[in-house]
């Protein structure tokens, strides 16, 4: 009895979780574009998807169903949470010591948005080369957001768009605040591991978007338009620490 009123919580958060971010989800976003996509033949560094009846997917069993176990717990109710991209800046505020809004740094969380629709665009190209079925289509279970399971059902699971966007967030943000950049870069990870507790993506999936996600970023930097808004975003970040340090008694 008292483990079927816990599982009956879990579901109304879980339900209320979904509402939430669904309605940001519905928010019209400012018309943020996405920087030049860089020169980068990414099939030609990374591999191909292990087969289904290899070897190697022997390992993405395995943590699919270590994370499928997770169902259940605050941790999924998280990977639920990192489901939604296009609140990157707000998810990856607290590794980053402070609020990233659009209010409070402006330059850096249009920058986030930039650099996510940059990297998203990049993994899609690879999701056409390199068709491979989501874990949970294949084995017919319900993932923790199951809000998003009718959208992606027919996408290319390799490699993990969101785990891309997020690392390259990651890589971005460390740099800027290089005094947390070992939380920064565990909270990147922790974020495409999401993707594998939630059940949208195999390990390998989230293993090679990490991988992508550094090539393109060393190659925004060499984007002359990328480097002007970095400057800016980094410009605008020592401002608020200053801020913050005078406001302070």
């Amino acid at each position: 009895m008292a483990r079927a009123l816990g599982f009956s919580r879990f579901v109304l958060v879980l339900l209320a979780l979904s509402t939430s971010v669904l309605a940001r989800d519905a928010v019209p976003s400012e018309k943020i574009q996405a920087f030049a996509q860089p020169e980068l033949d990414a099939s030609a560094f990374l591999p191909e998807p292990p087969a289904f009846d290899s070897v190697l997917f022997l390992q993405d069993r395995a943590r699919y169903e270590q994370g499928r176990s997770l169902r259940g717990t605050t941790r999924a109710l998280k990977a639920a949470e990192d489901a939604n991209t296009k609140i990157l800046p707000e998810l990856f505020s607290e590794a980053f010591g402070t609020s990233i809004s659009r209010e409070q740094l402006p330059e850096l969380y249009t920058l986030i948005q930039r650099v996510r629709k940059t990297v998203s665009s990049a993994t899609h190209k690879l999701k056409r080369a390199y068709w491979r079925m989501r874990p949970f289509v294949l084995y017919g279970d319900e993932t923790c957001y199951p809000a998003k399971e009718a959208s992606h059902k027919l996408q290319s699971s390799y490699p993990s768009g969101h785990s891309a966007c997020g690392f390259a967030v990651a890589l971005l943000l460390s740099e800027i605040n290089p005094g947390r950049a070992d939380k920064i870069l565990a909270r990147g990870v922790e974020y495409g591991q999401s993707r594998v507790i939630c059940g949208y993506h195999w390990q390998s999936d989230v293993d090679v978007a990490r991988v992508l996600a550094s090539a393109l970023m060393a190659q925004l930097h060499a984007n002359v338009e990328f480097q002007e808004a970095l400057a800016r975003a980094k410009d605008e970040y020592a401002k608020h620490v200053a801020e913050q340090a005078d406001a302070k008694p």
